[in-house]
């Protein structure tokens, strides 16, 4: 299903997280129950042609249907990535996954339109990045660039995030765990800059690089 997504210029990592997903699901622990609705997203998805709809029917389905819940896995974030010193006069970023000790290619530029980027596991909004782990929420991150700065801001999501400065690995709550957030929990934009590590959920790690011409 993968190839045949990238065939039709779709984002496969969709799929992939949605799998993921549904394989990580909490409360649905008989196995022919999990493989039943494993099909019926696979079957939605090829009848569609988007991932992030057909998840969002599978999971419809599976809590109508099945008394199921599909929802993301609750994980802790740590500290993780020595990040690299800051540059001044930042304009253009991008972020490049780290995996382990390694970097995974490709860097992924941020987008400078006013809606900026989307980095979540289901989220198919124009120039979002999926390239995530599946503790990762639907639409768990936004970046935006407003008046030269650069900001990332909490969606509401279920693991959280941080921030480790690339100036003394200082640690900023972007958006703490959703069993951690207050009711009136108000979501403030963080600013990031070349050198920091972007932490999503448990495992997701972002390098914020320079993009030049």
């Amino acid at each position: 299903m993968q190839e045949a997504l990238m065939a039709c210029a779709s984002d496969d990592m969709l799929f992939k997280n949605g799998v993921e997903r549904i394989e990580t699901a909490g409360d649905s622990s008989d196995i022919k129950d999990r493989l039943y609705i494993h099909l019926i997203f696979f079957i939605v998805t090829g009848c569609l042609g988007n991932p992030a709809r057909a998840i969002e029917y599978t999971e419809s389905f599976a809590s109508n249907q099945m008394l199921s819940t599909l929802g993301t896995v609750e994980t802790t974030v740590t500290s993780f990535f020595s990040a690299t010193a800051r540059a001044s006069g930042d304009v253009r970023l991008g972020l490049l996954r780290v995996v382990g000790n390694s970097a995974r290619p490709p860097l992924r530029p941020l987008s400078m339109d006013p809606a900026g980027t989307i980095i979540g596991s289901l989220t198919d909004a124009e120039n979002a990045i999926t390239d995530v782990d599946s503790d990762v929420s639907r639409q768990h991150l936004r970046i935006w660039l407003q008046d030269g700065h650069w900001f990332a801001q909490g969606l509401g999501s279920t693991n959280g995030s941080i921030l480790l400065s690339g100036i003394g690995r200082c640690k900023r709550i972007i958006e703490p765990p959703r069993r951690e957030r207050a009711e009136n929990h108000v979501r403030t934009p963080i600013e990031i800059r070349n050198g920091d590590t972007l932490c999503l959920g448990a495992s997701t790690r972002f390098l914020v690089i320079r993009v030049t011409d």
